[in-house]
């Protein structure tokens, strides 16, 4: 609650991928069990292809059960089953952001797979992450792993300063800048600080 008025502590994707589109075309309120049964899924698909990238990567030689253990393990220990259980509102931006950080890493590390195409990767895979941010701002804290990612792979033999290793960099940074603006901005209109999520007008604890 800030100056008369009640906003809503979560990020605004999920209001723009979901409940604002609804509102329009069918003039009527999302339901929130839609949103989190649909990125649940779309969650789901992810830890499968993610830890199977990981698996053909490190660990080639594991067993098909150990992996379907190992994936089905991965999802209900991430508080998905919670979330669907309980689908309300507040948990919508809970599990999309899940989602995007998740189809974030994967396409991350499937770049490094590719060749021309890693910087079109890299921009998918960071894009997901920022939206991830938009959903839930502490996702901030998750990007950080693209620091052990991206650290040494940029460096060595100075790629970073040659022309396809300054053209990936680029697509890597321009989704975080993209989104982070549009955040920054609603954030402004908002609260007057680009920096204040409104976090400290929370009924619920901070107040």
């Amino acid at each position: 609650y800030f100056d008369g008025h009640y906003y809503v502590y979560f990020g605004i994707v999920p209001l723009l991928l979901m409940y604002l589109p609804f509102r329009v075309i069918f003039n009527a309120p999302f339901p929130s069990a839609v949103g989190i049964m649909a990125f649940a899924l779309i969650f789901s698909i992810g830890v499968f292809k993610l830890l199977d990238l990981i698996c053909k990567k490190k660990f080639k030689h594991i067993s098909v059960g150990t992996y379907l253990l190992t994936s089905l393990t991965f999802v209900n220990c991430c508080g998905m089953t919670f979330l669907a259980k309980r689908p309300d509102f507040y948990s919508v931006p809970i599990m999309t952001s899940m989602a995007f950080v998740v189809w974030g890493i994967y396409l991350w590390l499937k770049g490094f797979e590719e060749g021309k195409k890693k910087a079109v990767y890299f921009f998918a895979g960071s894009l997901s992450m920022a939206l991830s941010v938009g959903c839930r701002p502490q996702s901030v804290l998750i990007c950080g792993v693209a620091l052990p990612l991206f650290l040494g792979y940029f460096f060595k033999d100075k790629y970073i300063f040659k022309k396809q290793g300054t053209k990936e960099l680029v697509a890597l940074a321009i989704p975080f800048v993209a989104v982070a603006s549009g955040i920054m901005y609603y954030n402004f209109i908002r609260f007057g600080s680009p920096f204040d999520f409104g976090s400290a007008y929370n009924l619920t604890t901070n107040d």
